[in-house]
């Protein structure tokens, strides 16, 4: 999948906030939990259909983590002009993340496919919690 999503067009429909992001180590297993809430709103002037999203994780053992997967929450929302979709979720990790990037591929009303270009989330979003 990952080589066809990445040949898709970058069109900036989106515009994406993580108001909340928490990074909390597993006591005595050495994984990291990451808890996230993502709100975006399409700025377009057109409907769109999300279809999925594509996440790249860069750990601190310089490992490079691509997690693609098809709909957004378990769902194929449609954002109408100005509309606002929100959901949360969380990854377990097995290394603290250093950098996350996040991009989302849909389709538009008149079914042009497009990726959002990527989302990094801000570095000190992902300062460990003790």
């Amino acid at each position: 999948m990952s080589e066809r999503i990445t040949m898709l067009p970058h069109r900036a429909f989106l515009r994406i906030k993580v108001p909340d992001v928490l990074l909390l180590r597993e006591p005595g297993e050495g994984q990291y939990h990451f808890v996230f809430r993502i709100v975006m709103s399409n700025t377009s002037s057109m409907s769109i259909r999300l279809l999925g999203r594509k996440w790249m994780i860069h750990d601190e053992n310089d490992q490079l983590h691509i997690l693609e997967g098809e709909k957004v929450f378990g769902e194929t929302p449609v954002l109408r002009p100005g509309a606002v979709f929100s959901y949360g979720g969380s990854k377990i990790l097995k290394a603290r993340p250093l950098r996350i990037q996040l991009q989302f591929f849909g389709m538009d009303q008149v079914l042009l496919p497009f990726i959002s270009p990527p989302f990094l989330f801000p570095p000190d979003s992902l300062k460990l919690l003790s």
